[in-house]
This record gives structure tokens, C-alpha cells and sequence, in this order.
């Protein structure tokens, strides 16, 4: 009977596990797949035991399992009689140890369940919290939060371009956005962030609630909510709203903008959130930015389909420019600035050309928040140049705007990527090199399954693809590229050309310990924006060293701690020195992506 109810027991929780997730969800969708199959087992056993009893055989066996609806009445109706299985004699024991022995069972047999209801209610619980969970963190943070006041503490457009320069941009009647200005009740606010008004998890319901609580005050005012999203700050911008709806929207942009930032600084204990940014974007002056914005992507497709070197200048200013969400989005400005400077030689756009772009984008923000990190400008813009696969998505989106010159460009950019790829993809370098690297910085089984997908995957395939690119570059990417000694140091041994489509570099220094694991010490880098998400230093904070543990073949075995943690002087500057590391065995090695996000590694050298 214990091995009924066990089965029975395990399926069961995790079937109340996929309902309350929902059986479409990957988890519930898992959860109903594992109970289907512990039962299936149970039966099997059931249906094999109950065969041997009627005195059946193999094959009648075999018949019965796969189709019971068929034999099992065979076996209630036909001539075989039932056989009580023969189970041996039964051992008899006295009261007390009977005694403990059904308790021990019991006590087994709810141990085993209880943690199988704790495996799969936290499962379901992290993946999707129930609502009395949320709404008590949603408490937890309004409280910490109350103390949050919208000031006129934010950037504008005049801190940097200056007034007599703003009017020399003339506005447009034509918005940029969606108007509402012809509503018949009053308009609030119209914002885009993320894809729907409130997720699984609840996030944005505490956006929602402030709103709600802050509006209790008065009446007569209509919302527009076109999208979801979290991370704003509603109770002290709406509540004054509430108090007076003639506020200008410049009055309430400063205000949600002020706050946004003393959220992040509350949200990260008191430290400054350098990551994040928001902005009031000017619609009037949108669109001919914009327009302008697309005669430069005309101008840019038209030189990267014909140059190499043009290519490569775009590639390496999107590689270098300030990256928001997961590497799909860049800076506008900053790609811009980057832009300008990689073509020293203006054989894209003149600098005047794209000087004036970048000031006719920034005049159209007129309000942005202060905490941002160097590279952060108020702007983004769609540009997956890490990521080919990303690409359908946005071109989805960049065609339902009409914005032609934009994925035109993309089109070919994409396309000749994607033509390197497969060649890429047809040398067993590549193969390995995906499989190591995909083993190497995945988490997960799901994670690394899904990683390697995207590095295999064929993007000639995809329907922006423009055959005509399989021969706009015949450079190999390369392995065991050579390290050669100079100096104190090391440098790759490259051709000149090759160095022209390199978009990232690092040669990474780990030292040999005694049981044969290497621990990482640091590594020289350039093509990275290093300063994404510095924050400063303030006096009392702590440095503590942290060094990673490799095995030869590059699995992480561990993080760990070394040395006593620095205290930063009350002048915020710590002191640094270099210092020549101390003898031993280290190894060196090199990663290089080029402009087509191909991977070239450098032999491994080993030194002392």
C-alpha cells in the first residue's frame, strides 16, 4: 500500500504544482510531464504484479501494460484465477518493536513527502508568488519609500547645449509619438516601458497602487497607460497632480525624474545608481531629429554595403557605445560620438554632418535624470550588433514604425554578419570554441542549451537576409593566434588588416597553484566602455579582493576572498600601486571578437 500512496502522493503535489503555475508555463508544463511518468511507473509495476498473480506470462504482460483498457476485463472475465502472490513468511516481532517499526515507516514516509512539497512549492512559489506574498513586499517597499519628494534636481538640454543653440531647431507640429492632445478629459500620461501592464511576478503593481493612493485626493483626471513596466516613482508627482491636474508636464516630468533618481539611490541602500536613466523627450523636436537620424542611416548603408573599413567603423562604435538591456539597446549619442570618431577619414559623413545630429537628438531631451554614468545621454536606440539572432524582433517593430532607412541599414549589416557566421560555423574551430565558451559562461542546463542554440543557429535563414555578402570578407577567424615576448609583457602577433575588423580584446593572466588550478589574476581589455555602471567612491567604503579557481580545462571551482578589505580615505581616492608579481608558474591567453562577432583565441603560453 506504501508504494501506492507514495506514487500517488508525488504525482499529486506536483499536479497541483502545474495547476497553479498553469499547464502551458515551461515549469507546469514539466511538473505534469514528471507526474504523468511516476505514475506510468506505478502502474507498470502494478500491472506486471498483477499479471504473475492470475498466473499469466511475458507476453500477456507485455499486452496488458500497453493496452489495460483491453486486458484487464481478460483478466476479470476469462478462466484465470487469482493467485495470491506468495510474499514469504512474515517475520513476527513483539509489540514494541512492531510498534516502532510502523511509526518509523510513517515518520519516513512523511519526511519523504514533506520534502517533495518543499522542492515543488518553492519551485512554484520563486516562479510565480502568490499575491498575498506580493502585496506584502509591495508594503514593505512603499514604506520604505514614503520619504521620496519630487524636486527640480534633473539635467537640461540648456546645462550642455545652451538656449541660443535649442532655438536654433525648428519644432515640428507632426509628433513623434501617439497625440492625445484632442481627449476629452485631461491627459496625464502617455509611456512606453516594457510590454505589459503588470507581469507574473506583480511588478507593476505597485506603480499602479501609488497612482491610485496619490489620486485619492481628487477627481476629474484620465489616465492613459499605453504599456507596463516598474522602477518609477508615482506617489509624490501624482499626489501633487491630484492636487492641482493644470500641473504642466514639465512640472511633473522633473518631479518623476527627481524621484527616479532617489528611488535607485533608496533601492541600492543609500548608494547612487549610476546604471539606470530617464528622460522627457521634447516631440515637437522628435521628429526632425529623427529625420535627420534617417538621412545618416541612408548615408551609412550606402557605405557599408561598398567598404569594409565602413563596416567595421559601425560595428566598433556599436560595440563601444553605452549598452542598456542586455546588450539590445546603445546609447543613441554615444554611438554617434563613436561613430564620428572612428571615421576619421569621413568617408560616411562629415563631422559637421553628424555633429549636427547628435545636437538636434540631445535638443530633443529636455529633461534627463542626473545619476547617470558618462556614455548615458537620455536616448537608446534598437541596435543588436552583438547579438544577429535578436534582429528579427526589432526589424518587426522597426517596420511597423515605418522607419526605412533604419532597418534598411540593419538589413545589410546584419546580412553580411550573418554571411561570416555560416562561414564561421563551417570550421570545427568554431564548433569547439562554441561548445567551451557556451560550457563556460552558462548557469544552467536550460541556459547552456539555449546558448549553444543561438551560437549554431543559421541567421542566413531569416527572412531580412540579402543574399549578394558571402564574399565581402574572406579573413578567417583565426585560432592559436601567436603570442609573442615584448617587454615585460606579451603581444599578438596579427596582420595589420586583421587588427583593422578587431572590435574587442582581452588577454587574460592566471597563476598556476600547487594542486594544478589557476587562479584568475586580471587581464588587459580594450573596446569596452569600462566605465558602464561605475559609481564613485566615497570615503568609509570597503574594497574586498575576490579571485576565481579554474580547473585546467576552465571550470570554476571557486570564489574566494584574499587579503584585508581597504577602507577609502576621507579623500575618496585610495591609493594604488603596481608592483611586479611574485615568481611562480601563470599562464597567458588571449580572446578577441571581431567586427562580424567572431571569436579568435591566441595559444596559451606558459611562463615563469
Amino acid at each position: 500500500m506504501r508504494t501506492f500512496y507514495r506514487s500517488f502522493a508525488i504525482a499529486a503535489i506536483l499536479m497541483l504544482g502545474a495547476i497553479y503555475l498553469g499547464p502551458k508555463e515551461s515549469k507546469g508544463w514539466m511538473f505534469t510531464n514528471i507526474a504523468a511518468i511516476v505514475y506510468e511507473l506505478f502502474l507498470i509495476r502494478f500491472y506486471v504484479r498483477l499479471s504473475k498473480a492470475f498466473g499469466k506470462k511475458k507476453f500477456f504482460t507485455l499486452l496488458l501494460v500497453l493496452f489495460p483498457v483491453v486486458f484487464l476485463p481478460v483478466l476479470g472475465l476469462g478462466k484465470a484465477t487469482f493467485a495470491h502472490p506468495d510474499l514469504g513468511p512474515v517475520k513476527q516481532h513483539g509489540k514494541v518493536v512492531g510498534f516502532l517499526l510502523k511509526a518509523g515507516l510513517v515518520v519516513v514516509s512523511v519526511l519523504e513527502i514533506g520534502i517533495f512539497v518543499f522542492i515543488v512549492g518553492k519551485q512554484s512559489v520563486s516562479t510565480t508568488p502568490p499575491s498575498l506574498l506580493i502585496y506584502k513586499q509591495l508594503d514593505e517597499i512603499s514604506s520604505a519609500l514614503s520619504g521620496i519628494e519630487g524636486n527640480s534636481d534633473v539635467i537640461k538640454r540648456e546645462d550642455y547645449l545652451g538656449s541660443a543653440r535649442i532655438k536654433e531647431f525648428d519644432p515640428s507640429r507632426e509628433h513623434f509619438y501617439t497625440d492625445y492632445s484632442d481627449a476629452q478629459n485631461v491627459v496625464v500620461l502617455a509611456y512606453v516601458i516594457g510590454s505589459n501592464l503588470e507581469d507574473k511576478a506583480g511588478l507593476a503593481s505597485l506603480n499602479l497602487r501609488q497612482i491610485k493612493e496619490a489620486t485619492k485626493q481628487g477627481d476629474g483626471v484620465t489616465f492613459v497607460m499605453q504599456a507596463g513596466g516598474c522602477g518609477w516613482y508615482y506617489v509624490s508627482p501624482f499626489g501633487k497632480l491630484a492636487q492641482d491636474p493644470t500641473m504642466p508636464t514639465e512640472s511633473l516630468a522633473t518631479d518623476i525624474i527627481s524621484c527616479f533618481d532617489q528611488l535607485n539611490t533608496a533601492v541600492a541602500d543609500g548608494k547612487t545608481d549610476t546604471r539606470s536613466t530617464l528622460s522627457l523627450i521634447d516631440t515637437f523636436l522628435a521628429k526632425p531629429a529623427y529625420a535627420k537620424l534617417s538621412g545618416l542611416f541612408a548615408k551609412t548603408d550606402d557605405a557599408v554595403k561598398n567598404s569594409k573599413k565602413d563596416f567595421a567603423d559601425v560595428a566598433v562604435a556599436a560595440n563601444d557605445a553605452y549598452a542598456f538591456s542586455s546588450d539590445l539597446q546603445i546609447d543613441l549619442t554615444d554611438f554617434l560620438s563613436k561613430l564620428k570618431e572612428a571615421d576619421y577619414d569621413n568617408t560616411i559623413a562629415a563631422d559637421e554632418d553628424i555633429d549636427e545630429v547628435i545636437d538636434s537628438v540631445r535638443a530633443s531631451i529636455l529633461y534627463r535624470n542626473k545619476n547617470s554614468a558618462d556614455g548615458i545621454n537620455g536616448e537608446a536606440f534598437a541596435f543588436p550588433c552583438k547579438f544577429t539572432f535578436a534582429y528579427t524582433d526589432t526589424r518587426k517593430q522597426l517596420v511597423a514604425l515605418g522607419n526605412e532607412n533604419e532597418y534598411r541599414l540593419y538589413d545589410d549589416a546584419f546580412s553580411i554578419m550573418a554571411a561570416q557566421k555560416k562561414k564561421a560555423m563551417e570550421s570545427e574551430e568554431y564548433v569547439s570554441n562554441a561548445l567551451l565558451e557556451t560550457l563556460l559562461s552558462s548557469s544552467s542546463t536550460t541556459e547552456m542549451l539555449s546558448n549553444l542554440f543561438i551560437k549554431m543557429q543559421d541567421d542566413t535563414q531569416e527572412e531580412w537576409y540579402i543574399e549578394g555578402f558571402e564574399d565581402y570578407d574572406n579573413s578567417e577567424a583565426l585560432v592559436d593566434i601567436p603570442l609573442s615576448k615584448e617587454g615585460e609583457g606579451y603581444s599578438l602577433e596579427l596582420d595589420e588588416s586583421i587588427w583593422e575588423i578587431i572590435a574587442d580584446c582581452k588577454t587574460n593572466l592566471y597563476q598556476v597553484e600547487n594542486a594544478g588550478e589557476m587562479k584568475y589574476l586580471g587581464s588587459s581589455h580594450f573596446g569596452k566602455n569600462d566605465s558602464k555602471g561605475m559609481g564613485k567612491l566615497e570615503a568609509g567604503d570597503t574594497l574586498q579582493f575576490v579571485f576565481d579557481r579554474y580547473t585546467q580545462d576552465g571550470k570554476l571551482i571557486s570564489s574566494t576572498t584574499e587579503g584585508r578589505p581597504v577602507v577609502v580615505p576621507a579623500s575618496g581616492s585610495p591609493k594604488v600601486e603596481f608592483k611586479a608579481i611574485e615568481d611562480g608558474d601563470y599562464i597567458i591567453g588571449g580572446v578577441l571578437t571581431d567586427v562580424y562577432q567572431r571569436k579568435m583565441t591566441s595559444k596559451i603560453v606558459n611562463v615563469q
